[in-house]
């Protein structure tokens, strides 16, 4: 398997096929900006996990909550969206994007320009968090021509509740991803790989033996 994800051409539908039995649920959130009337992306998360809907629903809305306590939905023409469905749903999710925008909270989101481009990639510094920081994690990525420009508007309004790196800090919050101005994407989708090493030796000094405990999903795979 390890060979089948490093191609990093691989299509999302490959790359579903070979790990969508590892999954239970599907939390997408966003951050955007107003432009009009509509919605513009400046940044997504999609984390699948093994943990139910329930679980991971709940976490969310209670991570929302707090946002909102700090006063998040005073500030005008900034949006922080959030949904928790199945893992099997995802796909749908995928074709709306590949249309170049997603509904998210019953909102159409526009995505950024370039999100055309979808590619596989290990970022560990982005996401590590809770199970995403127990596991090894595949990202994948929908591009954007050019990193995203948040007005300065908005950058004073959240500077003025107390984040003081502005996006960056709401990102951390709510995306749970760092350095969402660094990279020139529209967003990531993160695949958690369910394996840990458990022993490494040496089996009479000729052998490399690797204990590994996986998702039952996986075994067939190594």
């Amino acid at each position: 398997m390890s060979k089948f994800l490093m191609n990093r051409s691989l299509s999302f539908d490959n790359l579903w096929k070979e790990l969508k039995g590892c999954y239970k649920s599907l939390n997408f959130r966003c951050i955007a900006a107003k432009e009009g009337d509509s919605w513009k992306n400046i940044f997504f998360t999609a984390f699948l996990s093994r943990k139910s809907v329930e679980d991971v629903r709940r976490i969310m809305e209670q991570e929302r909550s707090s946002l909102m306590n700090l006063g998040i939905s005073e500030i005008k023409g900034l949006g922080v969206f959030g949904e928790v469905t199945e893992a099997q749903n995802i796909p749908a999710y995928i074709k709306q994007m590949q249309s170049g925008q997603i509904t998210l909270d019953n909102n159409i989101i526009y995505l950024r320009e370039g999100w055309e481009k979808q590619s596989l990639s290990y970022r560990p510094e982005t996401i590590r968090f809770g199970e995403y920081g127990e596991y090894p994690v595949i990202n994948y990525e929908l591009s954007s021509n050019g990193t995203v420009k948040i007005d300065e508007n908005l950058e004073n309004e959240l500077l003025s509740f107390g984040f003081l790196y502005t996006i960056e800090d709401l990102a951390n919050i709510w995306l749970k991803t760092l350095y969402v101005t660094r990279y020139s994407l529209n967003g990531i989708i993160i695949f958690p790989l369910y394996f840990n090493v458990i022993d490494a030796s040496f089996h009479d000094n000729r052998e490399f033996i690797v204990k590994l405990k996986l998702h039952k999903y996986l075994y067939p795979k190594f």
